[in-house]
């Protein structure tokens, strides 16, 4: 198993058992004893279930389903005023799943989560279709949509496949993305119809140009 598949079994072991991320050393101390088979993914679970910041998310079924539902709308652990106040609610009867999801849904909280989720949605998406950044006014546009639900990502995604901007060549978006990954930049007019012509004519290979683009003294500057 690579280290990093481990650290991603670890990472899923945490937040199934503790609502949360491991730290730094537990990540290292356990990536090193399932790597060395010390331990198993079986032990991993049992030390989990023994700590008492398990049993205290365990104590009680409204516990667990608290731990969830901050978990499922904030990617967080419950503060302790909020989950003192909704687990007294819960207990009274004033409140049940269904209740505090919704108003999970619409606070506050959650909503700035969703935009800055978002937001750097539609930046990845724009970077790896389009190879550039959206322009201030297309991010806050398509940003706006999505809060409100008149887009979902995967519309917007199939709206910048079909857009005209979209290149449809292969060796000419092999070369816009050479620019935006090796260069960290969107391509140049010039720039593009050389290269393309180096790829088109033969003269250089894909894995030449790649070669030749981290051999270039914007990327060295940019890399010192």
């Amino acid at each position: 198993m690579s280290q990093k598949n481990t650290k991603r079994i670890i990472v899923k072991y945490f937040k199934i058992h503790l609502f949360r991320k491991p730290t730094e050393l537990e990540t290292k101390q356990w990536t090193n004893n399932l790597e060395k088979s010390k331990n198993t993914k079986n032990d991993l679970s049992i030390w989990l279930k023994e700590k008492d910041e398990y049993k205290s998310i365990h104590q009680s079924q409204n516990s667990i389903v608290l731990h969830n539902l901050y978990w499922k709308w904030f990617q967080r652990r419950p503060d302790r005023s909020g989950y003192k106040h909704y687990l007294t609610l819960m207990e009274n009867g004033e409140r049940n799943k269904k209740t505090i999801e919704k108003e999970f849904r619409y606070s506050k909280e959650y909503q700035n989560l969703k935009h800055k989720k978002n937001t750097q949605y539609v930046n990845w998406i724009f970077g790896k279709l389009l190879y550039r950044k959206p322009s201030e006014k297309e991010l806050n546009k398509l940003v706006s949509k999505l809060d409100e639900g008149q887009k979902s990502k995967k519309n917007l995604k199939r709206d910048l496949q079909n857009c005209n901007e979209y290149e449809k060549d292969r060796q000419i978006r092999f070369i816009k993305k050479a620019y935006w990954y090796i260069l960290e930049r969107q391509y140049d007019n010039e720039g593009l119809e050389f290269w393309t012509k180096q790829l088109k004519s033969g003269e250089k290979t894909k894995k030449d140009i790649f070669n030749d683009f981290f051999k270039t003294a914007e990327y060295k500057n940019k890399h010192k």
